[in-house]
């Protein structure tokens, strides 16, 4: 790429964008959009923010896959396990405690990507309900911004190797099919997969318990209070919330440790 962008012009591209395709880029960190933004500007050989907009008019699948590069994509079956044996040994149980054994545990993943972790979610779910409270109903609302990514975790299909360090007793929910692996339908039917752009702030149904791991990571300071804010209206009362284990909690004011060693927090108020 001959010249770096004009950085004057980074501002006038995030107008833009919010203005023309509603595209709000403020919540993301400025570094984070200018290393993702480098990728696009070097993929058209171009040199400067205002040449990326005239790509953005003239090939609409450029903003889409705009949105594919902002979205944090790192995601694998039962990533970080001893996140989810605190969920299982000390978060749900609570949860039972705090909302009783009826109505239903709703769980979002937000942020899911190709929806590994939402199917993890699932698994430990099913996992415990049925040997605590089989007539407990759950659900697991899973939210990306990527459509590609959504329409992939539909299909609950995934390579052979990625169940292969899964812990016991979860490699049931796995079925092995011509060398590859199917999420099995006691942990697939509970999951809704859907478009979500967290940023948006768009209303969503009430959860008990919010994962959102190393997303938040991304996004400005105020970016980062703003949806916090979110979440703590979204939870139930007594919720929790999972971060991920290189985010640190900025809104003491909304939410009380947990299990720190695992950045599990539970809602104030």
């Amino acid at each position: 790429m001959a010249d770096l962008p004009i950085r004057d012009d980074f501002d006038k591209l995030k107008n833009l964008l919010q203005l023309r395709y509603g595209m709000d880029l403020s919540p993301y960190g400025r570094e984070f959009l200018e290393r993702r933004l480098a990728r696009r500007l070097e993929r058209w050989h171009i040199a400067g923010y205002m040449d990326y907009v005239v790509i953005l008019k003239r090939h609409p699948e450029e903003r889409e896959e705009l949105l594919r590069v902002l979205s944090i994509n790192v995601t694998e079956f039962f990533r970080d396990l001893g996140v989810y044996e605190s969920l299982e040994k000390r978060v749900l149980p609570e949860m039972l405690l705090r909302r009783g054994h009826t109505g239903e545990l709703r769980v979002w993943s937000a942020g899911c990507a190709t929806g590994e972790e939402a199917y993890t979610l699932s698994m430990i779910l099913h996992n415990f309900i049925r040997g605590h409270n089989p007539d407990l109903k759950y659900s697991v609302q899973a939210t990306d911004i990527n459509a590609q990514s959504i329409e992939f975790a539909r299909k609950a299909v995934y390579a052979g190797e990625a169940a292969a360090a899964v812990p016991e007793p979860y490699g049931r929910y796995f079925e092995r099919i011509e060398g590859a692996v199917m999420i099995r339908s006691t942990a697939r039917d509970a999951v809704r997969f859907s478009k979500h752009d967290l940023t948006s702030m768009k209303e969503l149904p009430i959860a008990d318990l919010i994962v959102c791991r190393n997303v938040l990571i991304y996004m400005s300071a105020s970016g980062r209070d703003s949806i916090m804010g979110f979440f703590h209206r979204t939870l139930s009362r007594g919720g929790f919330l999972i971060l991920g284990g290189i985010e640190s909690l900025t809104a003491e004011n909304l939410f009380a440790p947990f299990d720190v060693a695992h950045n599990v927090y539970e809602k104030i108020g």
